[in-house]
């Protein structure tokens, strides 16, 4: 019986496709992975497409897309700004994970999600719950 493996791919539609390769790679230390006219960046065994689109009217009404887990949300935060991005939602504390989560806009992009979790929890801990 066949069943899937991991997440090989995500599409992206950027409309500004040089400005969020560049934000990706030098912003947020993704590893550019293009093959052909195709371009990808790769971030672990990840790699997200980058898609041409239309620039929407109001690109901050657009919500995020995906998230990435850091380790220091600040840090990264802080080096995404350096590297063009603006923040749509400061840190804050979610309700569905312990930690901090930020979303920040991407150059040339819809809007991502900067996720710190806070030990033990993380994307396999089987143990969340509510904390008061």
């Amino acid at each position: 019986m066949g069943a899937a493996m991991r997440v090989s791919h995500v599409p992206f539609r950027v409309w500004d496709r040089d400005a969020a390769q560049k934000f990706f790679i030098d912003g947020l230390g993704f590893e550019l992975h293009a093959r052909g006219a195709i371009i990808y960046v790769r971030l672990g065994d990840v790699l997200m497409e980058l898609l041409p689109a239309e620039e929407p009217e109001d690109p901050t009404t657009v919500p995020y897309v995906f998230g990435v887990e850091v380790e220091d949300l600040d840090a990264v935060l802080a080096t995404a700004l350096a590297n063009g991005a603006s923040v749509v939602r400061p840190p804050a504390k979610p309700i569905s994970f312990w930690g901090r989560q930020a979303v920040i806009g991407v150059p040339g992009g819809p809007p991502m999600a900067l996720r710190q979790y806070e030990a033990p929890d993380g994307p396999t801990f089987t143990e969340w719950h509510p904390r008061d």
